[in-house]
This record gives structure tokens, C-alpha cells and sequence, in this order.
């Protein structure tokens, strides 16, 4: 066997058909891309340098960019979704109050009955504070009108009276102070009880009111007596 010629023959053939011409391309192309993609690698100097360039060229001033407007955009967002929602609300809680205040009205009222709640309600809070003294009253009565000045204090003068009234001829509680305010949204809403409770019914629902001095006992009871 001649193994010269067997090579010899081979390597013609191995020329002949190109494989090494392809094997060497193929070769080459395959170190080409792994040189590539090393340059432009993220980690190589050529992608740190590029990833540097591109931040400084996207660099965005903050200081330039009109945050003060966009906040204030907002804020009105807000401010108004909160003004909306206290309207609905508000007026949600007034309606309810309203209809658990006026669920339970007469057509009249007597004095005496207000100044007595206003009694039983200082002695349930405070009856050591109370027992055996009396409360402020004052009633100027005029020709159309009669006003009615009372505190569950003693020796107070009628402007400094907590309750303030104004009473026509016809017994209708035109006007009703009560601490210096008014009936309003915000006093409603604040919540009302006891004797202001029972002035809100009068006032609103046109009740008389009976000025009946005569039969108003303006005294606390004593510490032994039934209360």
C-alpha cells in the first residue's frame, strides 16, 4: 500500500471540493463575530465608553422641566374631587340630620318645658355644680315682641345669656341665638342635642312658643330632693 499517494490523492480532493477554503471561512467568520461582540460588549471599553456618551446626550435638567405646574394641575385634581365629595357628603349628613330632628315636633311648646330641659340637662352632667341654686332669666316683653333671655348659670345679664330669643305675638320663634350663632350648615352639622336640639324643631317647623313666665320655676332642686 502506497500511503504517500493515498495522502496526496486525498488532499486533491480535499482542494478540488473547496473544504478548506470553506472550513477556513467558516473559521474566520466565527472569530470576526466573537471579536464583534467583545468590542460592543456592555463590559468592553468601547460599550462602557458608548453607554457613557449616550447618558450624558439624554441628560435630562430637572430644574428646566415645569414640575411646579404639573403639581399644581394636580393639586386642583385633588382639591376639587375632595370639594365635591365634602358637598355630597355634607349635604348627605344635613338631609339625615334633619330628618332624625324633625321626626318628633308638636305644634307648640311651652317655656317652662325648654327652661325645664335645660335644667335636667345641666344636672345630668353636673348636678353637684347645680343643686340649690338657680338659673338666669330675663324676659322683656313688647308690643309685637317678647325677648327671652336664659343660661343654666346663674346672675348672668341677658346679652350674656347662652339662649337669646325673639318670640312675635303669635308665639313664632323669629330668631334664636344660641352661644352667639345662628341656625347653619355648620352648626347643623356640628351636631345639635338637648335644649339646642329642641329650639332647631321649634325654629324650623314654625312650632308657638307659650311664654308662660308664671310657671317657670327658675330653681335648681335641693341635694335631698328627687330630680
Amino acid at each position: 500500500m502506497n500511503l504517500n499517494q493515498m495522502v496526496n490523492e486525498s488532499l486533491k480532493n480535499i482542494e478540488e471540493e473547496g473544504f478548506v477554503q470553506a472550513t477556513v471561512e467558516k473559521k474566520m467568520k466565527q472569530t470576526m463575530e466573537s471579536i464583534i461582540d467583545d468590542i460592543f460588549s456592555s463590559w468592553s471599553s468601547f460599550g462602557k465608553n458608548l453607554k457613557e456618551h449616550i447618558q450624558q446626550e439624554l441628560k435630562v435638567n430637572l430644574d428646566e422641566l415645569k414640575l411646579e405646574a404639573y403639581n399644581h394641575m394636580i393639586l386642583n385634581v385633588v382639591k376639587e374631587k375632595m370639594d365635591e365629595a365634602i358637598h355630597v357628603q355634607g349635604t348627605e349628613k344635613i338631609k339625615k340630620q334633619l330628618d332624625d330632628l324633625l321626626s318628633d315636633t308638636k305644634p307648640e311648646y311651652r317655656l317652662s318645658e325648654i327652661i325645664e330641659k335645660m335644667k335636667d340637662e345641666a344636672l345630668e352632667w353636673d348636678s353637684d355644680e347645680y343643686f340649690d341654686k338657680q338659673i338666669s332669666l330675663h324676659i322683656e316683653p313688647m308690643s309685637s315682641m317678647a325677648f327671652v333671655y336664659f343660661d343654666k348659670e346663674e346672675y348672668k345679664e341677658d346679652y350674656r345669656c347662652k339662649y337669646r330669643l325673639a318670640i312675635d305675638e303669635k308665639g313664632i320663634l323669629r330668631r334664636c341665638t344660641i352661644d352667639d350663632k345662628e341656625f347653619d350648615n355648620r352648626v347643623i352639622m356640628g351636631g345639635l342635642h338637648g335644649v339646642d336640639e329642641l329650639l332647631f324643631k321649634i325654629y324650623t317647623t314654625g312650632a308657638k312658643v307659650l311664654v308662660d313666665e308664671n310657671d317657670i320655676n327658675v330653681y335648681y332642686p335641693s341635694e335631698d330632693e328627687d330630680y
